[in-house]
């Protein structure tokens, strides 16, 4: 009987050592995203995917506390009154330790912490005693004297609530904008160099580019039947450059790999000259600015924060043709004018 006693007391005494080894007397208290504050966003910490972190930011009477993320802690920053802890983008939860007040094991947050979002909240220590003491009050008062005062001190302290972030509400989510500029080369419809500028505004994306022609079309043009001889009629040297427009929408601007559907307008800029004529030299034949509308797919490449690498194929589709082209197509119904046709430009941008 003595034993069986004592086998009970034993199990008592280690299910209740268990139980306060787990305990904790603090909590977190008035987590919540914090929408106007864009410190994550602009100290760009990275994590091992080269993504942006999440920032939760603690307000802390005590700087004995430890933490521990379930992704992981990419970086942890210790101010005054705070602690600043930078975590992946995606962490659910966080245990915090404490070598007097215990464990609090896998806090579960709200809602997955969102790269570059700011997270605020309060530990609250719940152990009066402590409380006392890392606020000094024990060199005036004896522990057992006011703790109805001391309490009263704590809890008048200024309140602030805040909304639990997984209740309903509307959140908005700040826009980003980025400025771009690039450079390329464009081959097929119009062959050259180009140069490139850009905005994107959240995923809304709009921009500008010029092709500085470099190939050039020689001695285009119609041929007239004599009897059994043919004769050149017509003949033409032109080249064009191309300035177009361009909107986008891009889906996965966080993203290592993008894909960008775009739509647009260009206008070519053709200069010819006419080099041998029957019927005599027409001007109307040495300057042309047809216009042309396209369909593109902006392939990119994220090098880091900074650079896109990017490949960029589209259609064109003439909505109005060339003086020289309508000459001599009669010709050759297979020619087509500058503003139609397939084309492929690759490039580097910049993002700043």
């Amino acid at each position: 009987m003595l034993q069986a006693r004592f086998y009970i007391v034993i199990a008592f005494l280690t299910w209740s050592l268990t139980t306060m080894s787990q305990s904790h007397e603090f909590e977190i208290r008035g987590f919540h995203l914090n929408e106007t504050e864009l410190i994550a966003a602009y100290t760009n910490i990275q994590d091992l995917n080269g993504k942006t972190t999440a920032l939760i930011r603690f307000a802390v009477r005590d700087t004995l506390f430890s933490f521990d993320a379930n992704n992981g802690i990419v970086e942890q920053k210790k101010e005054i009154g705070e602690v600043l802890l930078f975590v992946p983008d995606g962490t659910k939860s966080i245990t915090i330790r404490h070598p007097y007040l215990g464990v609090l094991r896998d806090y579960m947050f709200p809602t997955a912490l969102r790269s570059e979002r700011t997270y605020d909240a309060e530990i609250v220590i719940t152990n009066a005693d402590y409380l006392r003491k890392i606020m000094g009050y024990e060199q005036q008062f004896p522990f057992n004297d006011i703790p109805e005062k001391q309490e009263r001190v704590y809890e008048e302290r200024p309140r602030v609530e805040y909304p639990l972030i997984d209740q309903p509400q509307k959140v908005r989510t700040p826009i980003e904008t980025h400025f771009l500029i690039g450079a390329g080369f464009n081959a097929l419809s119009v062959m050259g160099p180009s140069a490139s500028i850009g905005l994107e505004i959240g995923n809304f994306f709009v921009g500008a580019d010029f092709v500085y022609g470099i190939d050039k079309v020689k001695n285009v043009g119609i041929n007239y039947k004599k009897g059994s001889q043919t004769t050149l009629g017509e003949a033409y040297d032109y080249s064009a450059s191309r300035a177009s427009l361009r909107i986008g929408m891009n889906f996965m601007t966080g993203s290592t790999f993008q894909v960008v559907p775009q739509v647009g307008a260009s206008m070519s800029f053709i200069s010819g000259s006419a080099i041998s004529g029957i019927k005599g030299i027409d001007t109307q034949f040495e300057k042309s600015t047809p216009i042309s509308a396209f369909l593109a797919l902006s392939l990119r490449v994220k090098l880091g924060e900074t650079f896109l690498v990017h490949v960029t194929p589209q259609y064109d589709f003439a909505v109005s043709a060339d003086d020289v082209y309508k000459v001599i197509k009669e010709a050759d119904s297979k020619i087509k004018a500058w503003g139609e046709g397939f084309g492929v430009c690759a490039g580097v941008t910049l993002r700043f």
